[in-house]
């Protein structure tokens, strides 16, 4: 099985190695990348790699010192090919190789001829005891459903059942009537009315006393009409 490595071979760290994993490897300033280039030279995410089947394809994430590729600058999509260098602006060169990882040998290849290897015996589960029952099963008593209507409980032998006493609801308070309403504000009209025509009377001139005076037939005091003067004047 091959395994996509970048090895530093030019910059801080020379010869680490960078094992890639996963869809999508990120290189940059910024701590959540696959690889962390602490540099200002460097973006924050600076390029990334893609590792499709059978081949790993780099591209620029528009970085402000740009990245190359075997000393040519990137202007979209490349793929890699084992040995390729690549340069994330003039910070570091990391090389890209496709490493084998080889098959896991068995313990008995290196095993010298004529030697012997005991195999054990080979394992054979045990059954669980079998559970004898002293009585015969006997299924739990089933539970009654919950009941929306209260159940009146069983009386004792020999009593009453008690009597049970649902309660009433309570009932809805009553409505004044809407010809209360209307009476009380007919009554709050005539009060202001009255309250305006006793102040227009008041303070009204004497002339209007003259005519009501000549209207009604009553000849005017003159002492009110020299109050009314003297009031006014």
């Amino acid at each position: 099985m091959e395994q996509h490595v970048l090895i530093v071979v030019e910059g801080p760290e020379k010869g680490r190695r960078y094992p890639l994993e996963g869809l999508i490897c990120t290189l940059g300033r910024a701590a959540d990348n696959t690889i962390v280039l602490d540099s200002p030279r460097v973006s924050r995410h600076h390029a990334q790699i893609r590792l499709l089947p059978g081949e790993a394809v780099i591209e620029d994430l528009g970085s402000t010192n740009g990245t190359w590729v075997n000393a040519q600058r990137l202007m979209g999509p490349h793929t890699l090919t084992p040995g390729d260098l690549i340069r994330l602006a003039d910070y570091v060169t990391l090389e890209y190789v496709l490493e084998d990882s080889g098959a896991t040998e068995t313990v008995l290849a290196g095993v010298p001829e004529g030697t012997q290897v005991m195999a054990g015996e080979p394992f054979e589960p045990v059954s669980p005891p079998e559970f004898e029952a002293s009585q015969p099963y006997q299924p739990a008593p089933e539970i009654a459903p919950y009941a929306s209507e209260p159940v009146e409980p069983a009386a004792a032998p020999g009593m009453a059942a008690p009597e049970v006493v649902t309660p009433e609801p309570p009932s809805p308070p009553k409505e004044r009537p809407s010809w209360l309403y209307i009476v009380v504000g007919v009554l709050a009209v005539l009060i202001c009315l009255c309250l305006a025509l006793a102040v227009y009377l008041w303070f009204a001139p004497a002339s209007f006393w003259e005519k009501v005076f000549q209207l009604l037939g009553i000849p005017l005091p003159s002492g009110l009409l020299l109050d009314s003067h003297l009031w006014f004047a």
